[in-house]
Order: structure tokens, then C-alpha cells, then sequence
């Protein structure tokens, strides 16, 4: 199969740059992209492609570690054959040394549209059910996963490591894309913590703590999606206040279970004003702090200055 050239565009970087994220900038995408060493075989790979035509030729991702194994996966779209009452869908192929096989999953609403673009994720080992994985999130929505033996012998803790990861498909600029190491300290690979120890922490805690319910937001969609509707909770942590998840996500709901730690508040000389460091439905910290203002005892507000978003928080109820 020959190999075709994928286009980068250019990409805005953050000032402050993560040690366990590569970026891609303009040009053309290298045929081979070499990978370090990886903690616990773990990484996210995310592009936001454009097609200049409506997709019709398969697009395929190909992991390969350093003994040459190949996990590779092929994406071909399926039109509907009736306009009216069918449904696109993506036929997804897979194969490794350990097995192989085939799904489908309904297509995404860019994913057929020329000029749309379309998000594409692939993650292994994300910790967020501790067993090794792999799995596809399209559009924001999981469409394939492989765990149990097929995903242990390639991405097990005795798998030799993940040397390269290989791109092949045709017709497509992107608009970004990056490859993250897990690192060791994510929601996603933190032990969430229970609900009595909720309440334990909450016990006697007053100001900002207690439970927390998303009332509205304003955001800037081409710099911020939402991730859900959240409920949360947030606990003293020493000198600082902890932020929990307990329900709500849109975005990888899969991933969040109750407990997890959604983000921190961190005190300012003004008493009633936080710095906040939270975490996206991807377990990455937003770029920048945030800052949260309680200002009513029923209403907190966390607004995102770099981002030009905000969102509002009323009081709610013990889960």
C-alpha cells in the first residue's frame, strides 16, 4: 500500500508546554513518528481532521511496537444506501499478532461532510478501568474498544513498548493534533475517592464546600466545548479545596466514575476568590488558571480567562 501524505496545519502551542506532549506543526505528518518510552504503555493520540471532499476511502492507524507487532486499525465509511430513512455508519477493522476482527458504529454527522472537521482520539491504557486497552472516540463518542487478551499481549505490562505510531489516508488536512503521554497523576489513574469520605471531609467544612450543581455556561465554541451538565463536590485538602466529579459528563462518560478529581481551588489574598486548575473530559488540565468566585452562598462561579468561558454553579444536594 502506498503511502500518502497527511497535511499539518499550523498549530497554536500554549506558553506553558506539558513535558509528556509532542505537537505537530506545519508541513507535511512524518511517515513514522518514533515514541519514547511510554509509563505503563499509555498515551493519547488526538487529531482534528478535515476532508477537502466527502470521505469515502478509508482512513487507518497503525501502532507498532519494537518488535515490529502491528495493532492497526482501518476506518471505512458506509453511506446509507437510502437518503431518507438509512443511516451513515464506519465499519472499523482490526488486527494484531493476538487476534483480529470487525465492528460498526454510526457514523458521526462530519464525518461524511466535505470541509467538516472531525475529531479522532485513539487512547491505551488510560487507566480508567486499570486493565490494558485501546480504544477509538470519534466525534466525542467511543466507537471501539479492545481489552481482555487481544489488548494485554500487545499492551500489557510484559508487551514489548510502543515504538511508532503511523498514519495512512487521503484527502485530509488537519486542523490540529498532538500525542500526550499519560502521566502518573491524572483523574483517570487517581483511585477515586468513595462517598463517606466524602462526607467525612465535608463534615464541619463550611464557606465553598458542600455540593455543587451546574446551573449555565458561557462559552466560546471554537475554544471550549462543555463536557456535561456537572455535579460536583468540593472538599478541603489542606490549605487548598479539591474539586470532585459525581455525575454529569457528556464527554467521555465512560471514563469519569464518582469520586474522581475534577480539579483544585487554590486561595487568593481576596477571600472569596479562587485560582483553579480544573480538568477537561480528556483528564488534561485547562491551559492557564482558572479562577472561581463565591460570592453568594448558593452561587459559584469558575470562569476560564484564556478560553473566554465561564461556568455558573448553584447549590445541590448530597448524592
Amino acid at each position: 500500500m502506498r503511502r500518502l501524505p497527511l497535511i499539518i496545519a499550523l498549530i497554536c502551542i500554549p506558553a506553558a508546554l506539558h513535558a509528556d506532549m509532542l505537537y505537530f506543526g506545519t508541513g507535511d505528518c512524518p511517515s513514522y513518528v518514533a515514541l519514547p518510552p511510554l509509563a505503563d504503555h499509555a498515551l493519547s493520540w488526538n487529531a482534528e481532521l478535515q476532508t477537502a471532499r466527502p470521505a469515502r476511502t478509508p482512513i487507518r492507524f497503525m501502532l507498532i511496537n519494537d518488535r515490529a507487532d502491528t495493532l492497526s486499525l482501518t476506518l471505512t465509511p458506509r453511506p446509507a444506501s437510502d437518503p431518507v430513512y438509512g443511516k451513515d455508519m464506519m465499519e472499523i477493522a482490526w488486527s494484531c499478532p493476538s487476534g483480529n476482527g470487525s465492528d460498526t458504529a454510526a457514523a458521526s454527522a462530519n464525518h461524511l461532510n466535505a470541509g467538516k472537521a472531525e475529531i479522532f482520539r485513539i487512547d491505551t491504557n488510560s487507566g480508567a478501568t486499570g486493565e490494558p486497552e485501546v480504544a477509538l472516540i470519534c466525534g466525542g463518542k467511543q466507537i471501539w474498544r479492545l481489552a481482555g487478551e487481544p489488548a494485554a499481549a500487545f499492551l500489557g505490562p510484559d508487551a514489548p513498548r510502543l515504538d511508532a505510531l503511523k498514519i495512512e489516508a487521503e484527502g485530509l488536512r488537519t486542523q490540529r493534533m498532538s500525542i500526550r503521554y499519560m502521566p502518573e497523576n491524572t483523574p483517570f489513574t487517581s483511585a477515586p475517592i468513595v462517598k463517606t469520605d466524602i462526607e467525612a471531609a465535608l463534615d464541619g467544612a463550611s464557606g465553598c464546600c458542600g455540593y455543587w450543581e451546574q446551573l449555565d455556561y458561557t462559552a466560546d465554541s471554537g475554544r471550549l466545548l462543555p463536557g456535561g451538565r456537572y455535579s460536583l463536590a468540593v472538599i478541603p485538602e489542606g490549605s487548598d479545596l479539591k474539586i470532585i466529579y459525581l455525575d454529569g459528563a457528556g464527554i467521555n462518560p465512560g471514563r469519569w466514575r464518582a469520586g474522581m478529581t475534577k480539579g483544585y481551588m487554590r486561595p487568593t489574598p481576596v477571600a472569596t476568590v479562587y485560582r483553579v486548575t480544573w480538568y477537561d473530559a480528556n483528564g488534561e488540565a485547562l491551559p492557564g488558571d482558572g479562577e472561581a468566585q463565591y460570592l453568594a452562598p448558593s452561587q459559584l462561579t469558575i470562569t476560564f480567562p484564556r478560553l473566554d468561558s465561564s461556568i455558573r454553579f448553584v447549590r445541590g444536594l448530597k448524592k
